[in-house]
């Protein structure tokens, strides 16, 4: 006896429409990952030419490097650098902070005056 309507098996119709899913996925995929991509080639040609290009360009500017002003330079900063380990710079930063926290005081100090004022100042006007 045949089955009636919605008694019907439809796992076929739906492995085939799966199955065009599948092969219609694999063909996007394809086209865009290979197909479309042909550039990939072009890209990786022009980043050799902008490497040597920017080889050749450090090469030159080391070239053009004037090895008595490095040095001199390198002095500069060696100096610069005994300075900010000296104890005289020590001191100074430890003298910068002691006086940051004095004016951090007196402003402290400053505001509780102000607000003392401003309690006399409403205590009179009111």
């Amino acid at each position: 006896m045949a089955l009636a309507g919605r008694e019907k098996s439809m796992s076929f119709v739906w492995f085939l429409l799966a199955s065009v899913v599948v092969v219609i996925t694999l063909i996007f995929v394809y086209d865009e990952a290979i197909g479309r991509r042909t550039w990939k080639k072009y890209a990786a040609e022009w980043e050799a030419l902008e490497e040597k290009r920017i080889n050749t360009a450090m090469v030159d500017a080391r070239k053009e490097i004037d090895q008595k002003k490095l040095k001199e330079i390198q002095l500069q900063k060696e100096k610069a650098r005994l300075v900010l380990e000296s104890p005289e710079f020590e001191k100074a930063k430890e003298d910068e902070k002691a006086k940051k926290i004095a004016l951090d005081k007196a402003n402290q100090n400053l505001q509780f005056a102000k607000a003392d004022l401003d309690e006399i100042f409403y205590q009179w006007k009111h």
